[in-house]
């Protein structure tokens, strides 16, 4: 049973959280290990916020790094949530192998790293016992935990760490491989990464805010594509995909993952993103984001109020809950916006696909993990809105490009799932 939690990196925002959901769900003591105990007040309050339960700060006790004899070799569960540097990592657990337990749990919040590489940094006898536990933020919100195995894990072990993480911490687990970006992220910043190309592409179209408008709630997505990036940081976004580009399968893939220049020039600069009050997207001091880097002038701009008939009919065909006219409106619109929309929503549904092959277990896992990681429409929900299995596939060949479609054959001449969601959970009536 797992009562004593240590969670390294309590400092971060994802380490502070995670400690919330352990101590609240799991009814756990949490050791939350920071660099120093100057913000302990303010990760107090940031972690009963992100739980909404202040009943947990009993249960939290704070300790440095240089007071870990005090709390490792009493800890059924350890959890590394420090920044994602391979070096910083190995530093850390360097420094806990000294008070480890054989039967310890281990588990690094890595989003994309090799988990086997960080499990080698331990003991033979720790091994066995180290997963990939990737949260995402705010987990509270999202409820996703994709578990990583290595070669170094029994079955029996993930089957029942699967099961705590389902059952006490009311995760969506989803068991993958130990690939770059593992599932979600590898989904999700495909798409991300393929709309920040759409805005250099069409930068004289309004390029950043001209592309996130077209891909709005209709589309099926709370949050636009290149605001998400925003929000998660660009840095961050660098890392991910500089990571799966540089283990590509093949050209196209490596492609898809290539990062625009306009964003490491912002990176450069140090425009980060929300969480410095500027990036592909600037805040003034009331939180608001009014102002958006124009690609084609490089200078921030007031954001542009763009209308596309087509999304404007398919939306209101939406909030009438007439799916399917919307769904024609999408497949039939021959607008520069329209087509630009469908191809990428089509190649979504096929990147998810085939990564869920090569990733995950199931051709659901895929489904999980947008729906439940990033609160966007699943790919197979959206393969269901647009049709059908019979439907999809007349629309991929006619509609995509022939580098396209010979790069997803093999995916394409494969049976297509029907979703376990409902599309009008997440396909909305707004633009």
């Amino acid at each position: 049973m797992i009562k004593n939690v240590t969670i390294l990196g309590a400092n971060g925002n994802m380490g502070k959280n995670v400690a919330a959901i352990w101590a609240s769900f799991g009814n756990c003591n949490i050791n939350l290990v920071v660099r120093n105990l100057d913000d302990k007040e303010y990760i107090i309050k940031s972690a009963i916020e992100s739980v909404k339960a202040d009943s947990i700060i009993t249960r939290l006790n704070f300790l440095t790094y240089d007071e870990l004899e005090k709390c490792i070799p009493s800890s059924d569960f350890i959890f590394e949530s420090v920044s994602e540097q391979i070096d910083i990592k190995r530093e850390v657990f360097k420094k806990i192998i000294p008070f480890l337990n054989e039967e310890t749990i281990i588990g690094t919040g890595t989003s994309g790293l090799s988990v086997e590489y960080l499990a080698e940094i331990l003991p033979n006898k720790n091994r066995k016992n180290f997963y990939g536990i990737h949260f995402f933020n705010p987990p509270y919100n999202l409820t996703l935990c994709e578990l990583i195995k290595t070669r170094y894990n029994s079955e029996t072990g993930i089957k029942e760490l699967k099961e705590y993480l389902e059952k006490k911490l009311f995760r969506d687990v989803i068991v993958v491989k130990d690939e770059p970006a593992f599932l979600g992220n590898r989904i999700g910043f495909f798409f991300i990464n393929r709309c920040l190309q759409l805005a250099e592409k069409y930068k004289e179209n309004g390029g950043i805010d001209y592309i996130d408008t077209i891909f709005g709630g209709y589309t099926g997505r709370a949050m636009a594509p290149i605001v998400t990036s925003n929000f998660v940081g660009l840095d961050v976004h660098k890392a991910i995909v500089n990571n799966v580009s540089f283990h590509a399968i093949n050209k196209f893939d490596s492609q898809s993952f290539q990062l625009p220049n306009y964003v490491d020039e912002l990176i450069e600069k140090k425009y980060l993103g929300r969480k410095v009050g500027i990036g592909f997207y600037q805040k003034e001091i009331d939180g608001k984001e009014p102002f958006v880097f124009d690609i084609a002038s490089k200078k921030y701009r007031e954001k542009e109020k763009y209308s596309f008939h087509f999304s404007n009919q398919i939306a209101a065909h939406i909030a009438n809950g007439e799916y399917e006219e919307a769904a024609k409106v999408l497949k039939n619109n021959d607008s520069l916006e329209a087509k630009i929309c469908l191809e990428l929503l089509l190649e979504y549904i096929l990147y998810s696909l085939q990564v869920t092959e090569i990733v995950g277990e199931t051709q659901h896992a895929a489904d999980i993990a947008m729906a439940t990681g990033f609160n966007w429409v699943p790919p197979l929900v959206l393969c269901d809105y647009l049709g059908g299995e019979k439907e999809f596939k007349a629309l991929c060949w006619e509609k995509l490009s022939a580098e396209a479609k010979s790069y997803y054959e093999a995916v394409l001449n494969k049976k297509i799932s029907h979703s376990n969601y409902d599309f009008r959970s997440f396909i909305k009536g707004k633009v």
